[in-house]
């Protein structure tokens, strides 16, 4: 996952190896739900999550009237959201969210929980970094 201030620049990016989990769904679902308890931990009060996942952002749309396997999960989501002052969950297509994709798959086999402060892996490739 990775979490970008309003003008694109990576606040920090992480993976969390988490045992236990049981669907995409679920995973997505924990990744946000990282992701938004460490910018809320460090102070940060605008926050957008973007996901690929149209199921998970239409389950977070719902909060409490989520009737999916996780809801509690999105309980968790939706109570950080809304400690923030401008905070709110959109879809994003894949093509959007390729550095986050890639950070996933790179470190799918990591023992532990990595996160990379105001930087990103030097061996994950960011398009939205390259200068044409």
């Amino acid at each position: 996952m990775v979490c970008r201030d309003s003008t694109g620049m990576v606040w920090f990016s992480a993976i969390a190896k988490r045992r236990d989990v049981y669907s995409p769904l679920q995973a997505e679902l924990l990744a946000i739900l990282f992701g938004l308890e460490k910018a809320t931990e460090n102070g940060y009060k605008n926050v957008q999550v973007e996901s690929d996942s149209l199921l998970v952002v239409k389950e977070i749309e719902k909060g409490s009237n989520s009737s999916c396997e996780w809801g509690c999960i999105v309980n968790d989501i939706c109570n950080y959201v809304g400690l923030c002052d401008l905070g709110y969950v959109c879809f994003v297509r894949r093509e959007a969210n390729f550095f986050a994709h890639n950070l996933a798959k790179q470190f799918i086999d990591a023992a532990d929980d990595v996160l990379w402060w105001w930087e990103t892996p030097s061996n994950i490739c960011n398009p939205d970094l390259i200068v044409n």
